[in-house]
């Protein structure tokens, strides 16, 4: 699975809200996002949710960005700040996860990813393994699952930022 991270705009935001989604969690994305643009101060990810609880799940993930917000668009503060957050004010990227595509990335085991495997994951696989890293998202975290032969391990993905980089905005 690969998730798309879509520039939030104001036609996608009045869709999501038309479809049931009242909550929005702001979180900051790592400064790994703004490395390739020098105009870019800082960029924020906005989830979409129907439901309290699991904002509050999202939250308790998110519970040390000093970032992160809680838009709720049954309150006209937070519906105004948020389209105005999706006018993409600049000096700032603001994505939202839109849809989860079930294509599969495979990804060569060099450089970073290699060692991580080899010091974190401690396999050895053989040169003509293929290991196959697939990128999720749950509430407000990234997370890369590993899987050679009959193994798996799901980790962090800013434990692996390279990796997040490669499958989010295919830099490869």
């Amino acid at each position: 699975m690969v998730i798309d991270l879509e520039l939030l705009n104001t036609h996608l935001l009045a869709a999501l809200y038309r479809s049931g989604h009242r909550y929005f969690v702001r979180q900051t994305l790592p400064g790994e996002y703004t490395q390739f643009d020098a105009h870019v101060k800082a960029c924020f990810l906005v989830t979409h949710y129907n439901d309290m609880k699991q904002v509050n799940i999202h939250l308790k993930n998110i519970e040390k960005d000093a970032h992160k917000y809680v838009y709720d668009l049954e309150v006209e503060s937070d519906k105004q700040k948020l389209y105005e957050a999706a006018l993409q004010p600049g000096g700032y990227k603001i994505y939202t996860p839109l849809k989860l595509k079930d294509v599969d990335q495979m990804l060569s085991y060099k450089s970073k990813l290699k060692n991580y495997i080899d010091s974190k994951l401690q396999w050895k696989p053989k040169k003509a393994d293929d290991i196959r890293a697939v990128l999720s998202y749950a509430f407000g975290i990234f997370y890369i699952e590993f899987s050679w032969n009959s193994i798996k391990a799901k980790v962090k993905a800013d434990e692996v930022a390279v990796v997040v980089l490669i499958v989010l905005f295919n830099i490869l």
